[in-house]
C-alpha cells in the first residue's frame, strides 16, 4: 500500500489475522502508533531498526533517505538482490522492502501510464470527472493487456493505441 493509505491504527493491520489477509506498505513517520524510536534515531546508510507489536512489524532503514515500512507478514530478514554495487558485491536488501515494491510496481506503472495522455477534464459535475477517470483507466488497462498478450508484429505506441485501438 502507498504511504497515504497505510497506518498502523487501521483495522487492516489489526484484523488481518482474523481474515487471513496480509498487508505491507510504506508509512509516514508522524502517523499515530508509529514507534517513537523511528522519529528520534538517526541512521547511517545501510543501517536499519525493527519494532514488533503483535503481528505488526515496523522497519526503518536508510538508503538515500529514511524509509519507514510496516508489514503483517514479513520478518526482519535480509535477502540478496540480483544487483551489484560499484565494487562488484551483491546488494543485500530487506525482504519487506523488495516484496512491497515488487507488488506495487504494477500500480505505479498504471498511474504513470495514465498521466501520459490524461483525458480528465475539469467539470462541475462530479460524475463527469469520475466517468473520464474510469474511461482513462479502461483504456490504459486495455493497452497493457494488448502489449502483454497482443501480436508482437502489431506492436504500437500508447498514443497510436489510443487513436486507433484496432
Amino acid at each position: 500500500m502507498d504511504n497515504y493509505y497505510t497506518s498502523p491504527e487501521l483495522h487492516v493491520f489489526t484484523a488481518v489475522e482474523l481474515n487471513e489477509t496480509y498487508a505491507c506498505g510504506t508509512v509516514r513517520v508522524y502517523r499515530k502508533l508509529v514507534p517513537k524510536a523511528f522519529k528520534q534515531v538517526r541512521l547511517k546508510k545501510g543501517e536499519a531498526i525493527f519494532r514488533r507489536n503483535g503481528i505488526l512489524l515496523a522497519l526503518k532503514f536508510k538508503d538515500k533517505r529514511d524509509v519507514h515500512m510496516i508489514s503483517t507478514f514479513h520478518g526482519a530478514k535480509l535477502g540478496l538482490t540480483n544487483k551489484v554495487d560499484r565494487t562488484g558485491e551483491l546488494i543485500w536488501k530487506h525482504m519487506m522492502n523488495t516484496d512491497c515494491f515488487e507488488m506495487m510496481g504494477g500500480v505505479y506503472l498504471n498511474d504513470k501510464i495514465c498521466q501520459y495522455y490524461d483525458i480528465l477534464r475539469k467539470s462541475v459535475k462530479l460524475w463527469k470527472t469520475l466517468f473520464f477517470h474510469l474511461l482513462n483507466m479502461v483504456i490504459v488497462n486495455a493497452f497493457i493487456l494488448f502489449r502483454k498478450y497482443g501480436d508482437p508484429a502489431k506492436r504500437r505506441t500508447h498514443q497510436n493505441f489510443r487513436t486507433n485501438p484496432y
